[in-house]
């Protein structure tokens, strides 16, 4: 949030790309579904407003304008999510408003506390699960460059001979 310094965050697409193509292979294009690299420049500020202030703070023209920057080939989807907070604004719904982030960091951490604990258990069990798969792909990578190739893909559904 200081000028003048860099984000802590690496953009690791990037770096991901940047192996890929060390190794001899173009990694296909998010597909425009894809969520933003929450590391892009034009996030940072905008997103930790969102984060310390909540939605008051920020207005969802500042953040869909942010996610332009960020997100130059999902024009479509942007103006969608522009029109569709237009048509809530309409019926007098505040769609920002109405987001788990809407008071920030303290209503996240509020919206976890109160949330069922086998919902919790259930999400921290699969993010554990797909890092440590993550991990061990990365660690076979080198000498199997697909490994990059089927990562970048984007694909969700895999059948047993897709496996590396």
């Amino acid at each position: 949030m200081l000028p003048n310094r860099r984000a802590p965050r690496r953009d690791l697409d990037a770096i991901l790309r940047t192996h890929a193509a060390e190794a001899g292979l173009e990694l296909p294009r998010p597909q425009p579904t894809a969520l933003p690299n929450i590391s892009h420049r034009a996030l940072m500020d905008p997103g930790a407003r969102l984060l310390l202030g909540g939605a008051t703070d920020l207005g969802i023209e500042e953040l869909l304008e942010a996610l332009e920057q960020a997100m130059p080939d999902d024009t479509e989807a942007i103006e969608r999510l522009r029109e569709a907070h237009r048509q809530a604004e309409l019926a007098g719904i505040d769609l920002l408003a109405q987001s788990p982030w809407a008071p920030g960091v303290l209503g996240m951490v509020r919206t976890v506390e109160t949330a069922d604990d086998q919902y919790l258990c259930h999400a921290v069990h699969l993010c554990t699960r797909a890092t440590c798969v993550l991990e061990a792909l990365m660690r076979r990578a080198p000498e199997r460059p697909e490994i990059l190739a089927r990562l970048g893909a984007g694909r969700t559904h895999h059948s047993a001979d897709d496996r590396p």
